[in-house]
């Protein structure tokens, strides 16, 4: 009689849906508000000689988007592709030899999150 259960109980498991991943989702455009901080994270003007303001761009779980940036703007706002609503958001100032890293985090749609030298909001 034991057996006879177990083995019921092991074919409801075996034949059980599995969740199906985020990543099947169809990608969607979120808007990543950047908030440039005054100055880079180790105190240094953004721009040689504090010439201008930085040039704000993301790369969001490896894929850049370092052709969209703002020129001179602490606060910026890019649209980005991604089928998840949590993401990996690396910030950096574009500039003409390297560029400056601005922190990165792991922030989802709706929250305000924070790196060494930025603050990003993300919404739809």
């Amino acid at each position: 009689m034991k057996i006879a259960m177990l083995s019921v109980l092991t074919l409801g498991l075996a034949f059980s849906p599995s969740p199906t991943p985020s990543s099947s989702q169809a990608s969607a455009s979120i808007n990543v508000k950047i908030m440039m901080n005054s100055r880079k994270p180790n105190g240094k003007p953004w721009d040689g000689f504090g010439a201008g303001g930085p040039d704000p761009f993301v790369i969001v779980d490896g894929q850049s988007y370092r052709g969209d940036r703002c020129q001179d703007s602490f606060v910026c706002n890019i649209r980005v592709s991604s089928s998840d609503d949590a993401m990996l958001i690396e910030v950096r100032d574009a500039d003409m030899q390297f560029d400056d890293r601005a922190g990165s985090t792991t922030c989802a749609v709706g929250y305000v999150c924070e790196t060494s030298g930025a603050t990003i909001a993300l919404s739809r």
